[in-house]
């Protein structure tokens, strides 16, 4: 599972924005014991390096996060995390550390240390959002004082009185209800509280358990315990044999007020699950375990496995307790990944569209939902079957909470038809309209400007809800996610470009040193608008940000980024190339084939400093021009025209040494292409390259909409579709387009895709 990234951690683990591939791997649930071990130690060191800074929150809750470690490192975790709060305890991002660290087994001699974290930091960020993922892990400790306790019940009311509507705020309401030491008078707020929430919400995935926790409690009214065991009773109705009932039911056999028929219900409903779930969800348990168990198998075995996973499902298809097996053989990686399973791609879609067709209307459907989007080589017919059935639960569940999580993959699907991505941006318009203003909006707003296809009353629509949420939030970090899919559009309106660049130069001032600074920055000094003064301040701000993120992988595109979309004054160009320069110095040699490939490919640099970028670019790359990264100078040498004819064919002659070695390695594609656009090849030089791009496409022809080798295709195909070729080479391209229809009748190759962006004005601007 480690695989290559081990290789690259095993270098940089302890750099500092080595922690986003440390999180990924730690969130993982097929972790062998020994692959456990080796992502804890790549954990560690990063945290000797980086423990003290406030972005260490990344890590930390992930690590508490798992629930397999040794005791040892649970301890190190611990006494990692418990130092990072000393430092950072105020900070509101403290709040994910909490609530994994409340849910750890502390010692008894630690607890009263950790409750005092909680109850500082609820005092700062009680009636946030987020507080309502610290007070359930909070209010679940068996062991806080009686005044921790009632402290941690005071903050929870507070958080409901403001929050309490939320989707959410079952989660609060279910660890009140579950304290035995809450007062009568707040006994009374809470179950109103819960009445109320499940007036709004009660076909929730966890209301059963909600419901379990208010019947257990033997102090309610009879009005009370009358109207909960109704909403247990229609819950079971509707929901039996989910996996929640197993909560539900003990606790609404045990009430004395149910009627002899209101028993007779209740007992049949548990007849139904010990018959129906026991021995289903035992299989389906079962399976998952073996698809969580990955150490030491081979691809082909993999495939056998999830072959077996496959034939279960189309037995068992239209059972709703099929449901995880089904996301768990979707999302699988050799499904997604591998080449020998195209079959085994086309049956497990059809399971699950039979389990949709029975179940669509389930507000658990999101969730196969969003997996069925995701998976790679879908026939046509099957897409257009997942499209509709999304479009028909965004419109039954109109803004519900999970229609974000539905609406980001539906509207960045490129198989949508043009009357499909249209529904679908109007629902989201509709979702932000009503959600819009909620913190984490901001996921759907990034999708939704993103989408090159907007109409223009859409776009209107959509830059007037990013305003809106802005308003709110433009202080947080996130905010950056907003702000850049809106400088990359080329269709705003004079009003709206003058606001969006003045906001989104005052967020970078605040936001300067942060790593989410690169999005906005890039796209600023890209943009045609920035004025004179601000693109000094952007040179000043993106040089002080290279220098204290040295060891970023983005730095070589912030750089390109920075050069600005015209010349820059001399002064200007030299600063960015000296730093260019001093940032290369300081990294490993092997490090820095990006860096010295942004360098090569300017044509004004200062000519002290243009020597200096040619004498490393000919040492370098003359020592090994095989070795792999060097494409990253390549490249940009072979599209500048201010070069010398001895320049040129000396970059000829290496770009061809590095494909003789490499071809048909997936990223060839880019060399390929940068040769195909020259015009002074020879007609035998131009017939090997023709040949080389050809057979990468051939090499790459199972590739799947949205890889790294089919972009690489789609560029391949515009670039040969406009040369003089024979006909049997016709005739072998041929094949590739047909095979790249969409399923609205679009084709998805380059040959359209990029008339399609010259026709379309709305993305002018690309940032890095």
């Amino acid at each position: 599972m480690v695989g290559s990234a081990g290789l690259w951690l095993d270098a940089h683990a302890s750099e500092r924005d080595a922690d986003f591939l440390i999180g990924r791997l730690l969130e993982h649930d097929g972790l062998s014991p020994e692959e456990r071990e080796r992502v804890m130690g790549y954990a560690d060191l990063w945290l000797d390096a980086h423990a003290a800074e406030a972005d260490a929150t990344f890590t930390l809750s992930r690590m508490l996060a798992r629930r397999d470690l040794t005791d040892e490192q649970a301890r190190l975790a611990m006494g990692q995390a418990m130092s990072w709060l000393e430092l950072h305890g105020e900070e509101k991002t403290a709040g994910f550390v909490l609530q994994h660290l409340l849910r750890s087994a502390i010692p008894a001699y630690e607890i009263g240390r950790v409750a005092i974290f909680a109850h500082d930091w609820l005092s700062r960020h009680g009636e946030s959002a987020d507080a309502g993922f610290v007070l359930p892990a909070l209010l679940a400790r068996p062991d806080l004082t009686d005044d921790q306790a009632d402290r941690a019940m005071v903050s929870a009311m507070s958080w409901l009185r403001v929050h309490g509507s939320l989707d959410t705020a079952d989660r609060v309401l279910r660890a009140l209800l579950l304290r035995g030491d809450l007062p009568p008078a707040r006994v009374r707020s809470v179950v109103l509280l819960t009445a109320r929430w499940l007036g709004r919400h009660r076909e929730e995935k966890g209301t059963g358990y909600l419901l379990g926790a208010l019947l257990a409690r033997d102090d309610l009214t009879a009005e009370e315990a009358a109207a909960g065991v109704r909403e247990g009773l229609g819950r079971l109705e509707r929901k039996c044999p989910a996996a929640e009932t197993h909560r539900l039911l003990p606790e609404l056999l045990g009430r004395p007020e149910l009627s002899p028929e209101q028993r007779a219900r209740a007992t049949g409903f548990a007849t139904m699950l010990e018959q129906r779930n026991t021995d289903i969800r035992a299989e389906v348990q079962k399976i998952r375990r073996l698809f969580q168990e990955r150490a030491a198998r081979t691809v082909e075995e993999e495939v056998r496995q999830l072959a077996s996973g496959v034939e279960w499902l189309e037995e068992n298809a239209s059972r709703a307790e099929a449901l995880p097996l089904l996301i768990n053989v979707l999302e699988h990686p050799v499904l997604r990944h591998s080449e020998p399973v195209g079959e085994l791609t086309g049956r497990a879609v059809a399971t699950a569209l039979v389990w949709l067709e029975a179940h669509w209307a389930d507000v658990t459907a999101t969730r196969l939902l969003q997996s069925l989007l995701g998976v790679p080589g879908m026939t046509d017919g099957h897409l257009g079957d997942v499209v509709t059935y999304s479009l028909q639960w965004l419109v039954r569940h109109e803004n519900h909470a999970r229609g974000r999580y539905l609406l980001q993959p539906l509207l960045s699907h490129a198989g949508l038809d043009d009357d499909q991505f249209d529904a679908g941006a109007l629902l989201a318009i509709g979702w932000l309209r009503v959600r819009g203003t909620g913190a984490r909006a901001y996921f759907l707003l990034e999708s939704l400007l993103e989408c090159s296809g907007l109409v223009a009353e859409r776009v209107r629509d959509t830059v007037a809800l990013a305003r809106t949420w802005l308003t709110h939030h433009r202080s947080m970090p996130e905010a950056g996610f907003v702000f850049k899919p809106l400088l990359v559009r080329n269709d705003l309106t004079d009003d709206e470009w003058e606001w969006v660049l003045a906001e989104a130069m005052d967020w970078l001032r605040d936001h300067r040193k942060s790593r989410a600074a690169r999005r906005v920055m890039t796209a600023l000094a890209e943009h045609h608008r920035i004025g004179a003064a601000d693109r000094e301040e952007l040179v000043t701000t993106g040089i002080a940000w290279l220098e204290s993120h040295s060891h970023s992988p983005q730095s070589a595109r912030t750089l390109r980024s920075l050069f600005g979309p015209t010349h820059l004054n001399e002064a200007r160009t030299r600063r960015l190339v000296d730093c260019g320069l001093r940032w290369m110095s300081q990294q490993k040699p092997a490090d820095t084939w990006q860096m010295l490939g942004v360098l090569a490919e300017r044509s004004d640099l200062p000519p002290d400093r243009a020597a200096t970028v040619e004498s490393l670019v000919t040492a370098r790359v003359s020592a090994d021009p095989t070795a792999l990264d060097v494409r990253w100078v390549l490249e940009p040498r072979l599209a500048r025209t201010d070069i010398t004819l001895a320049q040129r064919t000396k970059v000829i002659a290496w770009s061809f040494a590095w494909l003789e070695r490499h071809m048909p390695q997936c990223d060839a594609h880019v060399l390929l292409g940068s040769l195909l656009a020259l015009e002074d090849l020879s007609a035998s030089e131009r017939g090997r390259v023709v040949e080389w791009s050809i057979e990468w496409l051939e090499h790459h022809a199972d590739g799947t909409a949205g890889t790294f080798a089919v972009q690489g295709a789609e560029e391949l195909l515009g670039r040969l579709l406009s040369l003089e070729l024979d006909a049997a080479q016709v005739r072998r391209l041929d094949v590739h387009l047909r095979e790249r229809k969409a399923p609205g009748g679009r084709a998805s190759g380059e040959a359209t895709s990029a008339r399609r962006l010259r026709e379309d004005p709305a993305f002018g601007y690309v940032g890095g």
